[in-house]
C-alpha cells in the first residue's frame, strides 16, 4: 500500500519472541475517523502492519480488547472508531519465527 498521510502513526518493536504494535493517535478524538466516507470501501478501515518476516505460534498477551488478527506475516486491528487520546493503544504477543 502506498504511503499517505495518516492520522495515526504506527510502529511495531520486535525483541526475541516478543513483539509490541503500537498506534499512536495523532488528532486526538478524530485520529480513527475516515478520511473520507464517499462510498463504503472507503470508512472505518482496519490498521494493518506487515510484519518483517513469517511466524508461528502466535500468543497474544495484550491488547486482546482491540480484536487483533494475527497470522504468519501481518496484524490486523478492526477500526476502533472511537478515540480515547489518553489511551495506549498497543497489542503485544510472542511469536517464533519461521
Amino acid at each position: 500500500m502506498a504511503e499517505g498521510k495518516r492520522s495515526y502513526g504506527q510502529k511495531l518493536e520486535i525483541k526475541d519472541q516478543k513483539n509490541t504494535f503500537s498506534i499512536n493517535p495523532k488528532l486526538g478524538e478524530a485520529s480513527f475517523k475516515p478520511v473520507n466516507t464517499n462510498g463504503a470501501q472507503r470508512g472505518w478501515r482496519p490498521i494493518v502492519h506487515f510484519l518483517p518476516h513469517r511466524v508461528k505460534s502466535i500468543e497474544i498477551v495484550e491488547g486482546k480488547d482491540l480484536e487483533p488478527v494475527i497470522n504468519d506475516n501481518y496484524i490486523l486491528i478492526p477500526n476502533p472508531r472511537n478515540c480515547d487520546p489518553t489511551r495506549e493503544y498497543r497489542v503485544s504477543f510472542t511469536a517464533e519465527k519461521i
